[in-house]
């Protein structure tokens, strides 16, 4: 980090780069740089920006220059000259002339001169004379320059055929003739009516960057794909059209178009000219870079005396610190093209902004604050200027305090005639009578104008609208008024970010006159730790550490939950703490906050936090910490650690792909190391929220036309910033349910469009037995190459099984004796050996029974023992029927 100050007020700051004061918002320079040498310094730079034009050969006009590059049609041009031919013969013959010419064009050499039109620099440097002439006055320089005379640039263009790819060009122009005959000669045979060659194909696409293009194999692969066609034999079947096989021909014939219009096959040179007035050549054979560099010595030549005077060691010198800070404020003054530095202290922060710095958190806030006032400065003169906002985010983190700031950053700043927050929701705006919704949102809308009306939970206005219900009522006058009313007044739609995003992308009115979107992320544990001890102070109370770290640990907990309520949920958390306390010291005047009361809270909501040790002070458990509990599971633990660091590492990259498969048999652990995952993904800065969203396939595919689409994307939406968990993905594709019959596809394909254009913002999870995940993925490309991990969940051995079954037992307060557990282990080994082993969930299954059985046997005996004996389990035995000396028999189940 760097140190700055303010060149104005004389703030510092610490900055990893050059930035703007926030308190007087002029500019910050890097210590130890000296004020006055930094002021002379932005002085001598603005005029010397003044004089250095840059000139780019691009900009000069060379009359026929561009139209003659561009000579020939595109693909585009000839695609749809060819497609639209009347008849098959036109269409026939069009390619064939199409692709003659082609091959005519790439053989070709083309030359021409052009010479170029020079009016613009001679304006250029008689606006430039005149600008310096408004400034260099108040710098107290008196100059005069002499006019230039600029030379008439020639530039000769040259066109030449790619010789190292012409061959390949000459073969597949030969390939698109021998398709021309094939498609003519199928339609004709087949009787294929009408101009079925005008079918829409779709465009080839390039794979990766064209500058690092291998244009010779990318020719060749053209060449093998009209091979291929030009050797197959097209039958069509009796009930079908032909459509589908003349589709194949012409999208390998206009592949080949397209990739022969795309490459460089012709090579082109410029060579640039001076000429005199008497069209004398004084210099020649320069490139565009050497002309450009000489054009600009000419136009700065007319203003060295200027240049030589700011330049001297002594210029401003002899000025005080307060002179030169009155000189800079002139120069901002005159500085329209916006060379300088900074500005003068615009973004001077109000009262409001004051209290927008001082929320805990919310930086991304602040800054999108920040550009909206910029902007809203920029274009205050503009007629209707969009005030309109839309805040995205979970309760709790700030959106109706930052518009209530904003109403006052608006005002203060003269955007708004008032400062006033007009608080509503669906219910402030929808009626219950037809024709009543209208007149009570337009009230609504009055009631706001000249200041903010902030609309919370906005998506309930359009969700579950029906034909007895009027939210679309409220949103078309909302909309209307947005529109007639621009700049009167601001309208702020906010709610969770996924429901709030598919109201807006539905509704090309909302899309239109949303100006700014803020997304409020959640608040991380420490500035939930700082909103806690604002909270404290507000209410007179303290807190010892031990208590406040374990507060702060069940938001942790609770963050999990995809409507996490940040500072909300703090609030709620202290004021339940609080009455524990409260209840404790009852009768004294002790405001202290305990362990013990945390823990009053914890157990009397029933809340289960993962913890290790004894007594009152149990360390609650690190993310990693609740993996390594996890009864076996070695290789996965570390895979799922080298996932997070990698993430961690690669976090930046907008190109990082979390996606991943976790198979093997049911009750292996899969849905909790993945829960444990989008934790430790979120704690990597990886992900925004530590959510899991499970699902399956009915939770993806409709049992209507065209839902599925929308149902996926749903729960995609729902998962954005989070964990999606597919379980037994491979359902998917399986036509289980004759209701969903031939929608898994579809369902599969939004599925993983999401999964490459939304990659690094949210992680999909594919899980299920190992060989039908293994088959599932395999026969899918898409999923194949973006699935980036792939994870083996083993089946429990009898050791980890019986770690397992003590745990479930302790967390269930039972004992089991030695005799007793050993027998539940043979039950295992005995499903084991049947189809569906669940691991764990079928350990839990037994002992759910065992416990039942000892709760009966307990109160025959009027007993209040809680310790699992033989007996228990040999009741179980019996009641399902197990004989464990077969190792083929079947069992009938009873009872539960």
């Amino acid at each position: 980090m760097k140190e700055y100050k303010c060149i104005a007020c004389g703030e510092v700051k610490q900055s990893t780069e050059r930035c703007m004061c926030p308190i007087c918002g002029y500019m910050m320079y890097e210590l130890p740089n000296e004020r006055k040498s930094v002021l002379i310094g932005e002085i001598t730079d603005f005029v010397r920006a003044i004089i250095n034009q840059k000139i780019d050969i691009k900009s000069v006009d060379f009359g026929k220059l561009d139209s003659d590059i561009h000579r020939f049609p595109d693909y585009d041009k000839i695609k749809n000259h060819v497609s639209k031919a009347e008849k098959t013969e036109e269409f026939y013959k069009r390619l064939q002339r199409s692709a003659e010419q082609m091959k005519q064009y790439f053989h070709d050499t083309f030359r021409k001169t052009y010479d170029g039109k020079m009016q613009f620099l001679k304006v250029l440097s008689d606006s430039t004379a005149e600008y310096l002439d408004s400034v260099l006055p108040k710098l107290g320089i008196e100059a005069s320059y002499e006019k230039v005379n600029f030379p008439l640039v020639s530039v000769a263009y040259e066109e030449n055929a790619n010789h190292e790819l012409l061959p390949l060009a000459d073969t597949l122009i030969e390939r698109i003739l021998q398709l021309a005959d094939k498609m003519y000669k199928f339609i004709r045979i087949n009787n294929i009516y009408g101009r079925a060659y005008d079918i829409k194909t779709k465009a080839f696409k390039f794979k990766g960057k064209t500058e690092d293009f291998d244009w010779s194999s990318a020719i060749k692969e053209r060449i093998s794909a009209c091979d291929k066609v030009i050797a197959k034999k097209y039958v069509v079947d009796i009930f079908e059209d032909g459509k589908s096989e003349l589709t194949a021909m012409l999208k390998v014939t206009w592949d080949a178009v397209f990739i022969l219009m795309s490459a460089p096959l012709k090579k082109s040179s410029y060579a640039y000219s001076f000429k005199n007035v008497n069209g004398i050549i004084t210099d020649d054979s320069m490139n565009s870079k050497s002309c450009a560099y000489k054009l600009n010595d000419i136009f700065i030549s007319r203003f060295k005396p200027v240049l030589k005077m700011i330049n001297a060691n002594e210029f401003l010198t002899d000025k005080t610190e307060s002179e030169l800070f009155e000189l800079y404020n002139k120069m901002l003054d005159l500085d329209v093209h916006h060379y300088m530095t900074g500005t003068k202290g615009y973004f001077v922060a109000g009262k409001n902004e004051q209290k927008l710095d001082a929320l805990v958190g919310l930086e991304s806030i602040k800054s999108s604050v920040r550009k909206i006032k910029a902007y809203a400065l920029a274009n205050k003169d503009n007629a209707g200027l969009n005030l309109h906002m839309c805040f995205l985010g979970n309760p709790g983190t700030g959106k109706t305090e930052v518009a209530r700031i904003i109403a006052g950053i608006l005002y203060e700043n003269g955007f708004l005639p008032t400062a006033k927050v007009i608080e509503t929701d669906r219910r402030g705006l929808v009626a219950g009578y037809v024709g009543q919704t209208a007149i009570k949102t337009a009230e609504v809308i009055k009631s706001a104008m000249g200041g903010v009306l902030f609309i919370d939970e906005a998506y309930s206005l359009v969700q579950n609208d029906t034909g007895g219900d009027y939210g679309h009522e409220a949103v078309s006058t909302l909309i209307k008024a947005m529109e007639d009313y621009r700049g009167k007044f601001c309208v702020i739609l906010a709610g969770y970010k996924n429901p709030m995003n598919e109201m807006i992308a539905t509704n090309q009115g909302f899309q239109s006159r949303i100006g700014f979107t803020l997304d409020f992320p959640n608040y991380d544990r420490k500035e939930l730790s700082q909103i806690l001890d604002i909270m404290l102070k507000a209410r007179e109370y303290s807190v010892s550490d031990a208590a406040k770290e374990r507060m702060l640990d069940i938001t942790d907990h609770k963050r999990k939950d995809s409507n996490f309520a940040n500072a909300r949920e703090v609030r709620n958390i202290l004021d339940k703490v609080i009455m524990c306390q409260n209840v404790r010291c009852a009768g004294t005047s002790d405001k202290a906050l305990e362990i013990v009361d945390v823990n009053t809270y914890i157990r009397d909501e029933h809340i289960n936090i993962p913890t290790s040790g004894n007594g009152f002070v149990k360390k609650i458990l690190t993310t990693e910490e609740e993996l390594d509990t996890l009864v076996g599971l070695r290789s996965v633990k570390r895979m799922i650690k080298k996932i997070k660091a990698y993430a961690k590492r690669n976090k930046t990259d907008p190109d990082i792909n979390l996606h991943m498969s976790f198979c093997g048999n049911p009750g292996t652990g899969k849905t909790e190391v993945a829960r444990i995952l989008s934790r430790l993904l979120y704690e990597a800065g990886v992900l925004t929220e530590a959510k899991l969203i499970e699902t399956d396939a009915s939770g993806l595919i409709s049992k209507y036309v065209g839902e599925t689409a929308k149902k996926t994307l749903n729960k995609i939406n729902d998962a954005m910033g989070g964990v999606l968990f597919i379980d037994e993905a491979y359902s998917l594709m399986q036509n289980t349910d004759s209701g969903t019959a031939g929608y898994g596809d579809e369902a599969v394909a939004v599925l993983l469009k999401q999964m490459e254009d939304k990659r690094g913002q949210f992680c999909v999870i594919l899980a299920g037995y190992k060989t039908e995940m293994d088959k599932f993925i395999s026969t899918n490309p898409g999923f194949s190459s973006r699935i980036q991990f792939s994870l083996d969940f083993p089946d429990y051995d009898r050791e980890e099984l019986s770690e397992i079954a003590l745990h479930f037992l302790q967390k269930k307060k039972y004992t089991i004796d030695d005799n007793a557990l050993v027998l539940v282990l043979d039950i295992t080994d005995y499903y084991r050996a049947r189809p569906n082993f669940a691991n764990a969930r079928t350990v839990r299954n037994i002992l759910e029974q065992v416990i039942m059985n000892q709760n009966l046997r307990a109160d025959e005996e009027e007993s209040s023992d809680t310790n699992i004996i033989l007996s228990d389990v040999k009741d179980y035995i019996d009641d399902e029927n197990i004989d464990l000396n077969s190792s083929t028999g079947t069992h009938r189940r009873i009872g539960f």
